[in-house]
């Protein structure tokens, strides 16, 4: 048995402007910390959370596609946005402090839906606007989507919101950078669940 820090999933899920951290702005991000080890049948809920809105940066600009596409018809959560963002050196010294405190308890491993997309602002950004200090945070992160495609291909599911919606305990995404990091964060500590069952049920050949 290895000894050493228990580990967490952290799951991240980021608001921008664009789809280029190079060209456009992260406008959100919020991450929810789930312990790795869970008894089945007890609701899964976070053990910590981070949340920050933040300005968009004066080197980039807002993708009109975006915009137009996805957030004309989401005005409530771009409102929320431009409520009280910090500047990027803000949010990422916000988040340094944060997970300092949560390394010093716990391993982490990252969760993102998908970490294609989530992880590429992260790390950019936490490596551009960090300060020069700041504890790590790897280059690797879960990719939640594979692992529910994978999941359904082995099983033969072809309902995808189906499974989505009882894995998720309620929780919804409503585009709110915390409330999608829980809602994901949940629907992954889950499916480690069902997964880890049906490998210790399963029957030797």
């Amino acid at each position: 048995m290895k000894h050493g820090k228990p580990v967490c999933f952290a799951s991240v899920d980021i608001e921008s402007d664009g789809n280029n951290p190079i060209k456009h702005s992260m406008r959100s991000i919020g991450i929810a910390v789930f312990d790795s080890v869970y008894t089945h049948n007890i609701p899964v809920t976070p053990i910590d959370t981070f949340y920050t809105t933040i300005q968009p940066r004066e080197d980039a600009t807002v993708d009109p596609v975006c915009y137009n596409s996805f957030w004309a018809h989401q005005q409530t959560a771009w409102n929320e946005l431009n409520l009280a963002p910090v500047p990027a050196c803000t949010a990422m010294s916000q988040m340094a402090r944060w997970l300092e405190n949560l390394q010093a308890n716990y391993t982490i491993k990252w969760v993102a839906s998908p970490a294609c997309f989530d992880w590429m602002f992260v790390k950019c950004y936490y490596e551009a606007y960090g300060p020069p200090n700041k504890p790590p945070i790897g280059f690797f992160c879960h990719d939640l989507t594979s692992l529910v495609r994978c999941y359904m291909e082995i099983y033969n599911i072809r309902d995808r919101d189906t499974l989505y919606n009882d894995l998720a305990q309620g929780h919804r995404p409503d585009h709110n950078a915390l409330t999608d990091a829980i809602y994901q964060g949940v629907v992954y500590v889950r499916l480690r669940q069902r997964i880890g069952k049906r490998q210790r049920y399963r029957k030797p050949r």
